[in-house]
């Protein structure tokens, strides 16, 4: 009997490579805005955090997995718009998806600061 080999793949490994780079700048930025105590960087990296949720959301539309179709577009287009329209849906969703590695190490940031001023300050 063969045992099933467990690949989980290069693109997966790239992934999460990724996203603990993210991670560790992000953390780096967070914790060079405590040690120093800028506050107005320390205001700033929320609002970069809902910034890149809003263009996350938007790029994505919705952050929707699903790829934008012909079927989706408005009746009467002529075949040179539909093409158009559909290769800038796809373009706007991989820099949403880019910005999704960015936002995930933002929005694990500003929980740990949370969890940190109400439960140990």
């Amino acid at each position: 009997m063969k045992i099933p080999r467990i690949d989980i793949g290069k693109e997966l490994l790239s992934k999460v490579i990724r996203l603990a780079l993210c991670l560790a700048a992000v953390m780096t930025v967070y914790v060079l805005i405590l040690k120093y105590r800028l506050t107005a960087a320390y205001v700033g990296l929320y609002v970069v955090t809902g910034l890149v949720c809003c263009a996350v959301a938007v790029l994505t539309r919705g952050f929707s997995k699903k790829k934008l179709c012909e079927d989706d577009l408005p009746q009467g287009l002529c075949r040179e718009e539909i093409e158009k329209r559909l290769a800038s849906a796809e373009k706007k969703r991989e820099i949403g998806v880019k910005l999704g590695y960015l936002l995930v190490p933002l929005a694990a940031v500003i929980m740990f600061d949370i969890v940190w001023v109400c439960f140990f300050s």
